[in-house]
């Protein structure tokens, strides 16, 4: 379902519509060049600067994300999706308390 956004435009006809303005504006070079400095801010803040490493952070989230868009072009209201980044790997994952009960369950199944 498409967000409506005024004038019966969708977020992302807009969005579409302001990049290939952007482009237009400015060419492909200056895009490609924004593109370059996002991955290596988004790098640095995140991934110690390394791009191998976001890069690969990017692929599996992604993929994620098309699991989860195809679960619902097909209507399905319960899916059993792949776990490709764990919590400790997804620097925007944030709570804690699932990692502490993941971390515990883990070494007390060891001490048995």
């Amino acid at each position: 379902m498409a967000l409506q956004c005024g004038m019966g435009m969708s977020k992302q006809e807009a969005g579409s519509k302001g990049g290939r303005e952007t482009v237009r504006r400015y060419g492909r070079e200056w895009m490609k060049e924004l593109g370059k400095r996002g991955l290596r801010s988004t790098a640095n803040k995140y991934f110690a600067g390394s791009v191998d490493e976001c890069m690969s952070y990017l692929r599996k989230k992604a993929a994620e994300l098309q699991i989860v868009a195809l679960a619902d072009q097909e209507g399905m209201t319960c899916v059993e999706v792949p776990v490709l980044l764990s919590p400790d790997d997804d620097p925007y994952f944030e709570e804690k308390s699932w990692q502490d009960r993941v971390t515990k369950s883990k070494s007390q199944s060891r001490k048995r």
